[in-house]
């Protein structure tokens, strides 16, 4: 009887381990479809029911793994940051390991560059979340998920950095944080302003948005770059 009942308790555990794996691979499917939605409609625009609808799910199921779009919103934003962190290597020029440093800090910031031409719906669906983070007052304690992500996504530029310092590329005499923050909030913006309010007077046409965020990006290489 022991060894019938630990056998039971085995076969319980397994089957147990599989629901919760089928529940996660659940929660991520319909995290990429929402993530989709919100991208194509907008965040503002998208229900709830575009992402059940999305996801083939019934929308009961939806608000059981998400209780609110809220939350749904925020996952969104740890997702597409995760899965920028596991597509860098995809992004990043063959022979990267082998750059110096000021070249490997420039690759990393033509990644902007990349998505401004082929995903600027990435830029949109972030602002729209900044809004909503601001308008919902979400606190901090919300986005350590998206925090911790966004700390993650610092470490190859520092990397770039402190090997610059090293090989003689980049100088040392600059406070990495404070510079880390405003090149990232510069380039952020100027995007955002080409993607979600593109030319507003005739003037703005006279430069291609590509060209004012290379020379930004040329800007911010050449603060750091040891003469």
């Amino acid at each position: 009887m022991t060894i019938i009942f630990g056998g039971n308790m085995k076969l319980q555990e397994i089957r147990q381990s599989e629901r919760e794996e089928r529940k996660e691979e659940r929660r991520e499917h319909i995290l990429q479809c929402a993530l989709d939605v919100f991208m194509l409609k907008g965040l503002d625009q998208a229900t709830m029911k575009d992402v059940a609808d999305a996801s083939e799910v019934g929308i009961a199921t939806l608000f059981r793994y998400f209780p609110t779009k809220k939350q749904l919103a925020i996952d969104c934003a740890a997702t597409l940051w995760k899965r920028e962190f596991m597509q860098l290597p995809i992004y990043l020029p063959r022979g990267y390991d082998d750059m110096d440093g000021i070249t490997q800090f420039q690759q990393l910031l033509e990644i902007f560059l990349y998505h401004f031409q082929k995903t600027p719906e990435v830029f949109r669906f972030l602002e729209q979340f900044d809004n909503l983070v601001h308008n919902e007052s979400v606190g901090f304690d919300q986005l350590d998920e998206v925090e911790d992500i966004l700390r993650t996504l610092k470490e190859p530029i520092y990397q770039a950095i402190e090997k610059g310092k090293s090989d003689g590329t980049i100088r040392h005499d600059f406070n990495v944080e404070l510079f880390y923050m405003t090149s990232m909030h510069t380039l952020m913006s100027i995007i955002q302003k080409f993607v979600l309010r593109g030319e507003i007077v005739r003037s703005d046409s006279e430069v291609t948005g590509e060209a004012q965020i290379r020379l930004v990006i040329e800007m911010v290489c050449g603060f750091i770059r040891n003469k």
